[in-house]
């Protein structure tokens, strides 16, 4: 387990960040219709660490949440953060981030022990 504090801004922007990446996997239909459970599996693994992340920031955010607040995530979670990050940093020498999108770059850094 990795202990680390997010900022409102950092939590809304994984929120954010994650919900993104979770609208890609609409092809799970595809891939049962085409047999490709390997496909099925490593997505699950995926969605399973980005539920787990959204567990430890809270699923919204409520009136009342401090403005920092301590965030803990697993082993799995914790890869899996790194994982993005880097994926997320090859993304940018093509496109331009923006704001957002650099707040929740440095909130998975931070998850993934790479701030």
């Amino acid at each position: 387990m990795s202990t680390i504090t997010l900022d409102h801004e950092q939590r809304e922007a994984l929120r954010g960040e994650i919900a993104g990446i979770a609208s890609g996997y609409g092809d799970f239909q595809f891939a049962f219709r085409r047999g490709e459970r390997a496909y099925a599996v490593k997505h699950i693994e995926h969605l399973r660490r980005m539920v787990s992340l959204m567990d430890a920031i809270g699923w919204v955010e409520q009136p009342d949440a401090p403005a920092e607040q301590p965030v803990t995530a697993d082993r799995r979670s914790v890869a899996w953060a790194r994982r993005h990050a880097r994926e997320m940093a090859r993304s940018f020498s093509e496109v331009d981030p923006a704001d957002d999108e650099l707040v929740a770059y440095a909130a998975m850094r931070a998850i993934g022990g790479d701030a």
